[in-house]
């Protein structure tokens, strides 16, 4: 065994790896702890950006329901502020519909006024004329004239001719 190269080959290997490998050993050991270290920082920081983001994602779904209820909320007022404009305009409508109505009798009324006192004075004045006439035809010039004098002045003191006038009868 001694005189195998082998042999000697494995002693130098040893040899080397004791001289040699401790001094490898502790270049090796500090690198892989110098990795370890580093990962070990990039795991924190990653945990780190991971709570982070959770906590932002946690912070956005509330305010997210918060818009949406305020979305929501404003809809309804919305929804309500429409109804009350409906109906106020209705009622606005309606109001300006009753009030067009109460002109439109009104202007009816003096209307139908005006006509009564036009007809009253047309027959008047026709009564008056067919009686002229009729008195032309069978009095005198003189006893017409007094007639009708008479007449007119029985009239104009008469309190029914002038409610007649009036259109209070």
């Amino acid at each position: 065994m001694i005189h195998d190269p082998s042999f000697w080959f494995l002693i130098s290997f040893v040899i080397f790896f004791a001289v040699i490998g401790k001094k490898a050993w502790v270049s090796v050991k500090n690198a892989l702890d110098q990795k370890a270290k580093h990962i070990e920082k990039d795991l924190h920081d990653a945990k780190q950006a991971l709570e982070a983001a959770e906590a932002l994602l946690r912070e956005q779904e509330i305010l997210n329901e918060q818009t949406s209820e305020k979305a929501k909320e404003i809809l309804r007022h919305a929804q309500l502020e429409a109804t009350r404009l409906k109906k106020q305009a209705l009622a606005d409508f309606d109001e300006f519909v009753k009030s067009q109505e109460h002109l439109l009798e009104e202007r009816i009324r003096r209307a139908e006024t005006q006509a009564l006192h036009d007809l009253r004075a047309t027959i008047i004045e026709a009564s008056f004329e067919a009686a002229t006439i009729a008195l032309k035809k069978n009095l005198t010039p003189a006893a017409s004239e007094k007639l009708s004098d008479e007449l007119l002045a029985s009239l104009s003191s008469s309190k029914e001719f002038s409610k007649f006038l009036k259109n209070d009868v």
